[in-house]
């Protein structure tokens, strides 16, 4: 299994804002290098509930169990990215009330026709139970696969 390095202060972070958010998902943004991906946290809005409210047709899901990343909120953190010379490198949600996984859903998202809308970037998620930390997963395109792939997540200091 491949690995991924996070910093223990930014794993913490982003299991905070997991548990901070709940009953509802959680999501932002990773900025970093390929040397380094996991290397900054963005918090980003998550406005799943402002899109079901417009339409629940094609927005059934609602921020319980669900995410979309406020457009402001992404488009931020790639000025960040740019303005620093780093790239985005990651996106983060939360399961609140489930395990850490890249579900049939995510994967829905993270495609398009078939193909990684961002393919290098590593998808990070953390799984809850109630406000107590089920899991924190990350996952990453695998080109000859086809499919997201678990990696391990190496916390360093």
């Amino acid at each position: 299994m491949k690995a991924v390095r996070v910093r223990s202060y930014l794993r913490q972070e982003i299991e905070a804002i997991a548990i901070a958010a709940y009953p509802r998902e959680a999501c932002g943004v990773f900025i970093g290098t390929p040397e380094y991906p996991l290397d900054q946290f963005q918090e980003c809005r998550n406005e799943m509930d402002e899109r079901h409210a417009r339409d629940p047709v094609t927005y059934p899901r609602t921020s319980k169990n669900g995410f979309v990343i406020h457009g402001r909120d992404l488009l931020t953190a790639h000025r960040l990215a740019y303005r620093t010379g780093r790239l985005l490198t990651g996106f983060f949600h939360s399961h609140p009330d489930a395990d850490a996984y890249f579900s049939d859903e995510d994967a829905r998202q993270a495609l398009f026709e078939n193909a990684p809308l961002y393919p290098d970037v590593i998808h990070v998620v953390t799984g809850t139970e109630g406000r107590q930390i089920r899991a924190t997963k990350a996952f990453a395109w695998e080109r000859e696969s086809r499919q997201f792939v678990e990696l391990k997540i190496d916390t360093t200091p």
